[in-house]
């Protein structure tokens, strides 16, 4: 029996060594002309001015300890009302006296958040596209596709002056938990 099997690997090694060798063969032949080049760093600059060591972060003061679950981006009115989402669709609004509020439940994941300059608020949704937020927390879709695609993940947003929309997608419908294709994946950047 150990004759067998000491045969069968010999003949698969014999049977593999061509197929290496033309593999070695074509990546010899196709192999890009790259000619490294060494890289010699800055030298460091010195810790002075901005740049300069300092303790301004451990003056700050965390918001809504325990009251909020994965909020990726936040909103500020300009009376200082902070706005962030959690994971399970809330929206919730910090006031300017720290308490925390619930103000609308999109049923998704709201991911970005912005107000468009004319106050209305505008959040890009994992799992439904671009919302449309009222004053009142009624939820509307304004976009759940792309001309020609699906959204996978809607991610973020921003609001021009004038008020047009722009938001990313990071991925497509078929690999949102496919994360090693996920990554090698080319999002959209789509506009509204």
């Amino acid at each position: 029996m150990k004759l067998i099997k000491t045969t069968i690997i010999l003949l698969l090694i014999l049977m593999g060594a061509p197929i290496l060798f033309i593999i070695g063969c074509f990546l010899l032949v196709e192999a890009p002309d790259i000619v490294p080049v060494q890289f010699y760093p800055p030298e460091m600059p010195q810790m002075i001015g901005i740049l300069a060591p300092n303790q301004e972060l451990t003056n700050t003061k965390l918001l809504a300890k325990g009251q909020l679950v994965g909020p990726e981006d936040i909103a500020i009115t300009t009376g200082g009302v902070v706005y962030t989402a959690n994971e399970d669709g809330w929206i919730k609004s910090i006031q300017t006296d720290g308490t925390v509020q619930n103000f609308a439940n999109t049923q998704g994941r709201p991911l970005g958040l912005k107000f468009s300059p004319d106050s209305n608020f505008i959040v890009a949704d994992g799992a439904l596209g671009l919302l449309f937020i009222s004053p009142d927390g009624s939820v509307t879709s304004l976009v759940q596709s792309g001309e020609n695609h699906s959204f996978g993940l809607v991610d973020d947003l921003d609001v021009t002056s004038g008020g047009n929309i722009y938001f990313s997608d990071a991925t497509i419908p078929k690999l949102m938990n496919d994360y090693y294709h996920d990554i090698l994946t080319i999002g959209h950047l789509d506009g509204y």
